[in-house]
């Protein structure tokens, strides 16, 4: 991840577009060498429950969204009752 580029993805994102897609499931849409880099750069790890859940910023559960060759990961969740948090934790180009 290089926060000094700009990445274009030609379209708007919405949160339907990663409300559905776990992290987890990211390894399936683009292979695990990528989802590895990504882990690795990302340094993401996962929480010591059965699940093995990704968590991001503030331990919110990871979630992500593919766009033709690059991908978003956001770090979403409620935080206090009826109160939420997005943060946008990375944006990959893949090959």
């Amino acid at each position: 991840f290089n926060p000094d580029r700009v990445a274009e993805i030609g379209e708007s994102i919405k949160f339907s577009d990663f409300a559905g897609n776990g992290f987890e499931d990211l390894q399936t849409a683009i292979g695990k060498e990528n989802f590895d880099a990504i882990l690795k750069t990302g340094d993401f790890t996962p929480d010591s429950g059965f699940l093995n859940l990704h968590k991001g910023s503030d331990g919110l559960r990871l979630y992500f969204s593919k766009k033709g060759n690059t991908i978003l990961v956001f770090a979403y969740g409620e935080f206090q009752p009826t109160r939420y948090k997005l943060y946008l934790e990375g944006i990959w180009k893949i090959n």
